[in-house]
């Protein structure tokens, strides 16, 4: 998960040269209200079941 942060930092640095600063703030202030507003923990949550997936068929051909 720090990682999947720091490269949407790394894109949002990138995007700056693009995009006007105060765009790109936007689009940062909606990202956190989203993470605050608990879509972080659905991506979580999806995302260990996704893990949990991946995991169960390399459990069956060993």
């Amino acid at each position: 998960m720090a990682a999947g942060i720091g490269f949407f930092m790394t894109m949002m640095i990138g995007a700056a040269d693009k995009i006007s600063e105060r765009g790109v703030w936007n689009i940062f202030a909606i990202w956190v209200s989203a993470t605050a507003g608990g879509a972080s923990g659905v991506f979580i949550n999806s995302f260990r079941k996704g893990m949990e997936m991946e995991r169960r068929p390399l459990e069956h051909k060993e």
